[in-house]
C-alpha cells in the first residue's frame, strides 16, 4: 500500500511541475520482488519532500518578482472648494516584499463661473488633508475673467520606496487662491504599480526624470 502511495505521490508531482522542473534525487529505486523496507521508503519520501520544499521557494521567489497593480477610478466630478487637501482618487496595494510603488494619477480638471483667478494645487500623498508639499505638488487653472465651462487634462505621477504590506496613496488639491468659481476633477483615475526592488524592468520603463526632486521616499 505504502508503495502505491508512494507511486501516486511521484506521478501527481511531475503532473503538477513538469519533468524538467523536479530536480529530485531518489535515493532508493525497487524492482519487481524486492523487499522494501520503511527507512527506503522514508528516505524516498524525505527526498521527494525536499524537492518539493524547494520548488515552493521558487514559485514564491517568483511571484514576488512579478509587478502588482491596484486600480481606482471615481466616476464624475469630485470637488475641490477647501483651502486644505481635498482627496480626489485614493489607491491601496498590497506589496509582497521590500520594492518601489510608481503612482500615476490622471483626470479633467473642470473650471466654471471664472471672474478672477480660479485655480487648484495637486499632488500624491501619502496622508489625508493638510498643505501642499515642496516639489510634489502643481497648479493647473485659468486667470481670465470666463464664466463658461473650461476642462484640462491633468496628469502626475510620484515613486514611493515601500516595504512589505498594504499601503494607502491618494491624488489631493486644494484651491489656493480665492475661491472664485467652481473647480473640481472629472472622472479622476489613479493606479499604483508595486515593482521588486532590484527589478530591471523599473529602470528600463521609468525615466530618471521621474525620480527628480524628492519624489522618491
Amino acid at each position: 500500500m505504502n508503495q502505491v502511495r508512494y507511486v501516486l505521490l511521484m506521478i501527481t508531482l511531475v503532473a503538477l511541475v513538469g519533468v524538467s522542473a523536479l530536480a529530485l534525487n531518489v535515493p532508493n529505486t525497487f524492482v519487481s520482488g524486492d523487499v522494501i523496507s520503511a527507512a527506503e521508503m522514508n528516505a524516498n519520501f524525505t527526498a521527494v519532500e525536499a524537492a518539493v520544499t524547494a520548488l515552493e521557494a521558487q514559485v514564491a521567489a517568483a511571484q514576488a518578482a512579478q509587478p502588482v497593480v491596484a486600480h481606482t477610478k471615481v466616476d464624475g466630478n469630485v470637488a475641490v472648494d477647501s483651502a486644505t487637501m481635498v482627496d480626489i482618487a485614493v489607491v491601496s496595494i498590497d506589496a509582497p516584499a521590500t520594492g518601489v510603488v510608481l503612482v500615476q494619477f490622471t483626470a479633467q480638471a473642470r473650471f466654471s463661473g471664472t471672474t478672477a483667478q480660479n485655480g487648484m494645487a495637486l499632488q500624491i500623498d501619502t496622508t489625508a488633508g493638510g498643505d501642499t508639499i515642496p516639489d510634489e505638488y502643481y497648479y493647473v487653472g485659468l486667470t481670465p475673467a470666463d464664466t463658461s465651462s473650461h476642462w484640462l487634462p491633468v496628469a502626475t505621477q510620484r515613486v514611493f520606496e515601500v516595504g512589505a504590506g498594504t499601503h494607502e496613496f491618494r491624488a489631493e488639491a486644494l484651491a489656493p487662491f480665492s475661491l472664485d468659481g467652481d473647480r473640481g476633477m472629472w472622472n479622476p483615475s489613479i493606479t499604483a504599480t508595486w515593482y521588486p526592488a532590484d527589478s530591471v524592468t523599473l529602470s528600463s520603463a521609468i525615466s530618471s526624470s521621474s525620480f527628480g526632486g524628492d519624489n522618491l521616499r
